[in-house]
């Protein structure tokens, strides 16, 4: 509770004559704020709804209730101290001045007055109440402070207590209660022995004690077992003085160092981790000061570092054995962490010279510069790693990448030529012969041809999408719709029992490469129409935004496993329900879509649930033709 006091009083006046309530404010308003009431309803609606005044000026004769009415139905509620009345009236007869202040009123002025003597009645009466807030807010600061030591002393860590010449307690805090679920009292009057104290530490605690009785401070280790385990405590044990000196008692303050020693034990465990990782992992560490260009390193940082195992290291001897490109790379890294960049933050790898055991090695350097308050650098320490090994798979690998990229990009590329003639050898060969048997075997030759087409297709788009740098486009005038529907048309000539429908209303004029886009349809559709159940239909629509047109390509069947969402647009991939046929290609055909989408600009989304079925969403920027 906060009391505040101005040097000015607030003084209420209550007089149904508006002279005499002004004659009362002349005298109190050079030093007091007056508020000036005519009846006693307007003072009790006033007063329920504002801080109280610091006096009270009641008129005896009011109209309606009187005022020793009004003072007895303030003291309901406010006594003489919180809210002081001052009662004004012509009658000064010792009955009245009885009756008014057995009604509660603090003090009685008789009409006609001394401007002076009111002056001096309100001004004791404004210091009554004062002084009665100032009490009780020094009582509210009293109990605020025993409240804030009581719960200092609950929540202090540490164990405090008062041992007499005799090894008695006198005084234990109540934060032994947590430790051991004892109140304080049951240790008052008892040794450590008679408490329980494992033998092996009561000489300890006893001789510390004494020691501090002779007046010499002393502290002391020792364990105990408590509620939540086995507790370590460090104990300093003091002499207490009076007067003249004497020892009287010894004051002891055990600190709980439980999770000091837990945390050194844990660190000390975390160290060895480290090293046994370290040793596994092969890598070693070095740790540098960049002031004085000290630098420590490990064994196995000086063999990865190609350094001698004997001898002091300095920075340089690390920069000198390496190769020009890669020393003042490696340099201008190590200034910029220095100089703060990136945190502080340093990696890199480069190639290391002959070592002192005759190898030559990729190796990763990773370390952090530490700075003190003024951005100075003080420290540097990292760690080295040997990446050879790594290094050479890498390698291996993209070797390996480019040559099946240029090998699919060759075949795919000599294919062409043969398939063709093929194909238009059995459209001349179809021309002439008549026999349906013949025509049958002419039929399974061009159709074999068309898909080794189609695979061929799918290669070189595969070579120029991850060789070339993406799938390239033309883009050019074109009505998207009349493209999808000429596709959909040829595949439904294809699958006669299958029902396509599309919902294409409006026209699309845009600018897109028609020959790619119907690649794209071809193959979403010819997805919907393999992997959703025979009799069920296949639904094509468009829909137009305002810089985008969204092309839907759904089918009903078993939803897409979630597992394989994240590689669906992968190549070489195909779903696992469908098993492989005479008509599967090599599984390229979401790939080639995405990446022929991807060229426009767009993006290609995919939602699969059960029972809505599978939807392929293609999101296409839309830009309209020039002049249209």
């Amino acid at each position: 509770m906060t009391l505040t006091f101005s040097e000015r009083f607030t003084a209420w006046v209550v007089d149904d004559s508006p002279m005499e309530a002004e004659a009362v404010q002349r005298v109190l308003a050079p030093s007091g704020d007056v508020e000036i009431f005519l009846d006693g309803a307007t003072l009790l609606e006033r007063i329920s709804l504002a801080p109280l005044p610091d006096v009270i000026v009641l008129d005896w004769m009011l109209p309606g209730s009187s005022g020793l009415e009004i003072c007895s139905f303030l003291r309901l509620r406010w006594d003489e101290a919180e809210l002081p009345i001052l009662l004004l009236t012509a009658r000064g007869a010792k009955a009245d001045v009885v009756e008014g202040l057995s009604a509660g009123a603090n003090d009685y002025v008789s009409k006609p007055y001394a401007p002076q003597e009111l002056a001096a009645r309100v001004s004791v009466l404004v210091r009554l109440r004062r002084a009665h807030l100032r009490a009780l807010r020094a009582e509210s600061e009293v109990r605020q402070r025993e409240t804030d030591y009581r719960r200092l002393t609950d929540n202090l860590p540490d164990v405090v207590s008062r041992i007499d010449h005799q090894h008695r307690h006198l005084y234990v805090s109540p934060s032994v209660t947590r430790l051991w679920g004892l109140p304080a009292e049951h240790y008052l009057g008892k040794t450590t022995v008679e408490l329980g104290m494992p033998a092996n530490q009561v000489a300890e605690w006893n001789a510390a004690v004494d020691a501090a009785l002779r007046g010499r401070e002393a502290s002391m280790h020792f364990d105990l077992s408590s509620r939540g385990g086995l507790r370590h405590f460090h104990s300093r044990v003091v002499p207490e003085r009076d007067e003249e000196g004497n020892v009287v008692s010894v004051l002891c303050i055990a600190r709980d160092m439980t999770s000091q020693v837990r945390a050194e034990q844990a660190m000390r465990e975390s160290e060895e981790r480290l090293r046994l990782a370290l040793e596994v992992g092969k890598i070693g560490t070095w740790d540098s000061n960049p002031q004085t260009q000290e630098m420590t390193c490990d064994a196995r940082a000086k063999v990865l570092f190609g350094l001698k195992p004997e001898g002091k290291v300095h920075p340089d001897h690390l920069f000198e054995p390496l190769s020009p490109e890669d020393r003042e790379r490696v340099r201008t890294e190590v200034d910029r962490a220095l100089a703060g960049e990136n945190g502080g933050l340093f990696a890199t790898e480069y190639r290391t010279p002959l070592s002192a055991d005759g190898v030559e090695r990729w190796v990763s350097v990773q370390g952090r510069v530490f700075f003190d308050e003024q951005g100075k650098a003080v420290r540097f320490l990292g760690t080295v790693r040997d990446i050879s090994e790594g290094r050479r798979q890498e390698e291996e690998a993209r070797q390996m990448a480019e040559f099946q990229e240029k090998l699919v990009a060759i075949v795919g590329h000599d294919l062409r030529n043969p398939l063709s003639a093929i194909q238009v050898s059995a459209a001349l060969l179809a021309r002439k012969l008549g026999e349906p048997s013949l025509l049958r075997k002419l039929h399974v030759i061009s159709t074999a041809a068309d898909r080794a087409g189609h695979i061929t297709r799918d290669l070189l788009d595969l070579t120029q999408a991850r060789l070339g740098g993406g799938i390239p486009v033309r883009p050019q005038p074109c009505e998207l719709h009349a493209v999808i529907r000429e596709v959909a048309e040829e595949h439904h000539a294809a699958h006669p029992e299958r029902d396509i429908r599309l919902d294409l209303a409006d026209t699309a004029e845009g600018v897109w490469d028609p020959e790619r886009l119907a690649q794209v349809v071809a193959n979403l559709l010819s997805n919907a129409l393999n992997y959703s159940p025979p009799g069920t239909p296949v639904e094509v629509s468009s829909q137009r935004h305002a810089e985008e047109l969204v092309l839907r390509f759904h089918n009903q069947g078993s939803p897409i496993p979630e597992e394989l969402r994240s590689r669906l647009f992968a190549p070489f991939k195909r779903r696992p329900e469908r098993s492989a046929g005479p008509k599967d290609g090599l599984g390229l055909g979401l790939y080639i879509a995405e990446r022929i989408v991807s060229s426009h600009g767009g993006h290609i989304a995919v939602e699969s649930a059960e029972p809505q079925g599978t939807t392929f969403s293609v999101h296409l920027p839309w830009r309209v033709p020039e002049g249209a």
